[in-house]
């Protein structure tokens, strides 16, 4: 070992699994993966301890904060912590404003977050779901707007399933990539690690006249209930982007959270629907309809393109269930690997 680690000049550690080590050397901005299976003849930390030894300190802050990738499974009951969290945000959603808005008429943005690159995502309500005859009032889109003010087509779904299948097979040393996105994709079915916005948090608002594209000048807005915002870890934006800088010409930052806003509409809809049966609408996400479901079809897509699933198995089961196709338990250990605790 004492040969190898003197020879590399910058390694990240991408995962440590009992006696295995995954480790990513990083040659000519591209990342090449080498993979040890093999008994260490010395105590893990004291190898560790040795390996930072030869890093500067930034990279020692680095390989240190990888053991923040890993995530814990999680339960989709009502009471659990995903359960609780997606409640607390469909609260939000119900309580906005709507008098004397349309959609593709009058509609109004909420500005919810900008990324590293400038880029501004909004929700954007009423949505064309509101205007329907069985209607789910609460249904809104979200909106990017990229750094050169330009606004990102609204996706749908197949956009993003095609977008990934695009942007990994340009690249050969894709599997522990693709793991660490499953991660994060965990982490917004879930609502890990969110960040709680008070009651009194102040928001910038402005209408949008959809017919002339016209905007009203930004205003300050509080709402009075809380929000729990998703947080991306910038580490593994980071390390994808090394390889992959930029996925739909926008970051994967953006990408990331224009999936969480995606996926809090899912919730939204569903909930809406579940408040006018007789089930409740906190019974009816119950089960993971809406974000969980949603969200843990995009892992499922990554299980295919690192050939843990089955895309026929996909698509059969997204005709039974109304276009989704979630990842199940087992399907999820596959995917995610040692990153699942």
């Amino acid at each position: 070992m004492d040969a190898f680690y003197r020879g590399i000049l910058k390694v990240v550690i991408f995962g440590v699994n009992k006696d295995e080590l995954v480790i990513g050397k990083f040659s000519k901005h591209k990342i090449i993966h080498v993979e040890f299976h093999t008994k260490l003849n010395i105590k893990l930390e004291d190898w560790m301890k040795k390996l930072f030894a030869t890093f500067n300190t930034d990279t020692q802050m680095k390989i240190s904060s990888l053991n923040n990738y890993k995530v814990k499974s999680q339960g989709k009951g009502k009471t659990s912590l995903s359960g609780r969290n997606r409640l607390v945000n469909i609260d939000f959603c119900k309580s906005l404003p709507r008098d004397g808005l349309a959609n593709l008429k009058k509609e109004r943005q909420i500005l919810i977050y900008t990324t590293k690159s400038n880029e501004k995502l909004f929700i954007q309500y009423p949505g064309k779901e509101s205007i329907l005859k069985n209607s789910k009032p609460w249904d809104f889109r979200p909106k990017l707007i990229k750094s050169d003010g330009s606004y990102l087509k609204d996706l749908e779904f197949k956009d993003i399933w095609k977008a990934l299948f695009e942007s990994f097979n340009m690249i050969s040393n894709k599997d522990t990539l693709l793991r660490l996105l499953s991660t994060e994709f965990y982490r917004i079915a879930f609502m890990i690690d969110y960040k709680r916005l008070a009651s009194n948090n102040e928001y910038l608002v402005r209408d949008v006249y959809v017919p002339t594209e016209q905007t009203s000048a930004y205003s300050k807005q509080i709402f009075h209930l809380p929000l729990n915002l998703y947080q991306p870890k910038q580490e593994i934006i980071e390390l994808i982007s090394i390889q992959i800088p930029k996925i739909l010409d926008i970051s994967w930052e953006g990408f990331l959270v224009y999936n969480d806003l995606l996926a809090f509409n899912e919730d939204c809809k569903y909930f809406y629907i579940g408040e006018t049966t007789k089930n409740g609408g906190a019974n009816y996400i119950g089960p993971g309809t809406g974000r969980i479901n949603t969200i843990l079809t995009h892992i499922n897509i990554i299980g295919f393109l690192l050939d843990e699933t089955s895309f026929s198995d996909i698509l059969q089961q997204a005709g039974r269930t109304r276009g989704v196709a979630p990842a199940s338990t087992e399907e999820l250990k596959r995917i995610l690997g040692s990153y699942l605790a």
